[in-house]
């Protein structure tokens, strides 16, 4: 029963650090579009000039997953905190 909570923990940690991420990324990039795309790319519809927030962050996260998905990335980091997981279940035995 300790393995599946400390599993369930160690998945909910990784999903909070990753949405951190994509939080910290999205908020330069969508303070610049919004500053320099009504500048620079006035021929774009008057939708895409100012982005909302969330829709930025929903483009970066599906980016970030699809990169994942590609590079293999995202398995590795589960494979390294289950090993993680592992040693710490092996260290209180």
């Amino acid at each position: 029963m300790k393995e599946v909570i400390i599993g369930i923990f160690a998945f909910v940690v990784c999903i909070l650090m990753f949405f951190i991420i994509v939080v910290i990324g999205t908020l330069p990039m969508w303070l610049l579009w919004n500053w320099l795309a009504p500048t620079y790319f006035t021929g774009l519809p008057a939708a895409w000039l100012n982005i909302p927030f969330w829709h930025m962050f929903g483009l970066i996260y599906i980016l970030m997953v699809i990169g994942g998905l590609i590079s293999g990335t995202s398995s590795k980091a589960m494979s390294s905190i289950g090993d993680g997981v592992n040693k710490a279940l092996k260290d209180n035995d």
